[in-house]
């Protein structure tokens, strides 16, 4: 599995956002119109990581990329990694959409957390085309390091 998925599913890098760093996100997505903006619909294309332990530049987007493909039921993404001719997948359930975030669980996730629950995901937005992971057992506030930015 690329490292960049590695690193997120292993959740060892994370930060806390202050809330210095917070109102801009609220403040962002408060300025959207919210009938415009669905989390679900917004996760769907290609997005590249960056971040000190993505080891890339943005410019690679062009031949390395996630793409995250909604089913037509809106139950279900499938998650596609192109990099390096390779294209393995993984399929998620959607649990929950929210206003600024969904609710993912890994098909085949077998880790649990610390309280014996499935290990599940949040993919929270700042704005359309940037987001982070957050795992639910983490502390409020709590993501990883690396950004997620839509390819263009």
């Amino acid at each position: 599995m690329h490292d960049g998925v590695a690193m997120m599913r292993r959740g060892t890098c994370v930060y806390s956002l202050a809330l210095g760093a917070a109102v801009p996100l609220w403040a962002s997505l408060a300025a959207m119109d919210e009938r415009a903006f669905n989390p679900l619909h917004a996760l769907s294309g290609r997005w590249e990581a960056l971040g000190p332990e993505a080891r890339r530049a943005a410019a690679e987007c062009r031949a390395d990329w996630w793409e995250y493909r909604i089913s037509a039921d809106g139950r279900h993404v499938e998650l596609v990694l192109t990099s390096g001719g390779e294209t393995p997948r993984e399929r998620y359930a959607v649990l929950h959409v929210a206003s600024d975030r969904v609710l993912l669980f890994i098909e085949g996730e077998r880790r649990r957390t610390e309280y014996g629950g499935p290990v599940t995901w949040w993919a929270v937005f700042d704005g359309h085309n940037r987001l982070r992971w957050r795992r639910d057992d983490w502390p409020r506030n709590t993501v990883t390091a690396l950004e997620w930015r839509r390819c263009w």
